[in-house]
């Protein structure tokens, strides 16, 4: 399905990954916690979730591996590299700590804004609330520069080819020199720059509050183009196969151009996107903060498909080769597969006969239910966590239709799953 754009350590937006579903996915699973999903963030096999003062570590098929808690609420996304590290922000201070949640370090830092860490070989770069831009010492946490602005840095910064980019409340979009901090150009514009930078094939681009989205040469700063769409953008651009995918507050998703900024496509029908999208060189994956979840065809801007997402979307989804994994405010994460075959998801973290203890805390009794009825296809539940009556006014299964009059064992809908006890 060719390259990919997401978030990655660095935020520069190429990353050869597996595909998205350009056909209605199921869902895989879904895990469910006590605090809004601040961010997902993923490496080859290892899914990182930041909810709350926790950042959970979970295998592709949902079970928890392994947390960390910080003292302060958390931030933003958890930034994930290949070698074994998490690095995640909370309020006033930055934590390492390792891919099983064991604390590498941690260092003191006020204002750090609500975007996630760039992370590179050496250096760990963060934007501040407090006017700043910050680099660290990879492996000790230690301050190896910071660069001070006259406002708010609020965009996660990018890094490529020795220099960090960074975009803030000052209309002002910057190259940094990633070992010094010593800045080496500044771009202005006519509002500020909330949406963070992605950086591919030597082009940087960004968009601005008051809906413009730029396209400037990386090694001086130059623009190339600039295009005006509807709309906030707040998001980082999605770049892949020569076209910028850009979703804005009014409710538009636009494709350009790379080489000259003209419109390829627009998508309209969604509400508020601040959730970043994801893309190949054949599909588009756009969330807004209503909760719609669409899949676009990268070069028409048709819609694919689309699902209600099960919360407000305002963080990046993560793409792992199990399928397409976002969180939710209301404190779920959803995973969607490709394939149309229901997987397995433990959620449980201790077992013991047929009582499970879940990672929430909440202990049931589990008694056997059928393969088939293990998962609901249509909401997710975990379907044999509750062994109570079905209620005698329950004749019909209110999502399919079966008929559960005088149902015995199980008291899930034969025909698709639903737990019939929760109704």
């Amino acid at each position: 399905m060719g390259v990919e754009w997401q978030y990655n350590p660095v935020h520069h937006g190429e990353w050869q990954l597996a595909g998205i579903p350009t056909t209605e996915p199921t869902l895989a699973w879904r895990q469910s916690f006590d605090h809004s999903i601040v961010g997902v963030s993923a490496t080859a096999d290892t899914l990182y979730v930041a909810a709350g003062k926790t950042v959970r570590m979970l295998t592709a098929d949902g079970s928890v591996m392994a947390a960390t808690t910080t003292e302060e609420r958390l931030l933003g996304p958890p930034t994930a590299d290949d070698a074994g590290a998490v690095f995640a922000t909370a309020n006033d201070e930055l934590r390492a700590v390792t891919a099983t949640g064991d604390l590498l370090w941690t260092q003191p830092l006020e204002g750090l804004s609500t975007v996630p860490a760039a992370v590179t070989e050496d250096f760990v770069i963060v934007a501040t609330r407090d006017n700043g831009v910050c680099a660290l010492d990879r492996e000790s946490g230690a301050t190896r520069w910071r660069f001070d602005t006259d406002e708010w840095v609020q965009t996660a910064p990018a890094v490529a080819a020795g220099t960090a980019f960074v975009g803030g409340r000052d209309d002002c979009l910057r190259a940094l020199d990633l070992e010094s901090g010593a800045e080496l150009w500044c771009i202005e514009a006519a509002d500020n720059f909330e949406g963070p930078p992605t950086v591919v094939d030597g082009v940087v681009y960004a968009g601005t509050n008051n809906g413009r989205v730029y396209a400037v040469a990386a090694d001086s700063g130059v623009k190339q183009w600039d295009y005006t769409v509807g709309g906030y953008v707040q998001t980082a651009p999605a770049v892949v196969n020569g076209q910028v995918v850009v979703g804005t507050d009014h409710g538009s998703v636009y494709g350009l151009d790379t080489a000259d900024g003209s419109l390829n496509w627009k998508s309209e029908g969604f509400g508020i996107i601040r959730c970043p999208p994801v893309a190949t060189d054949e599909a588009v994956i756009v969330g807004d903060q209503g909760g719609k979840l669409a899949c676009l065809d990268a070069k028409t801007g048709s819609e694919q498909w689309t699902r209600d997402a099960g919360g407000k979307l305002t963080r990046a989804p993560a793409v792992m080769e199990s399928g397409l994994i976002y969180g939710t405010s209301n404190g779920d994460v959803f995973a969607l597969q490709m394939s149309t075959t229901a997987k397995t998801a433990p959620t449980t973290t201790e077992s013991t006969g047929d009582t499970q203890i879940y990672d929430s805390g909440e202990t049931v009794n589990t008694p056997s239910a059928p393969p088939a009825w293990e998962y609901c296809p249509t909401c997710g539940e975990h379907l044999t966590a509750v062994d109570t009556a079905v209620s005698p006014d329950i004749t019909h299964c209110p999502h399919c239709g079966t008929d559960v009059t005088g149902l015995d064992g199980p008291k899930f809908c034969p025909g698709c799953g639903t737990d019939l006890t929760r109704l």
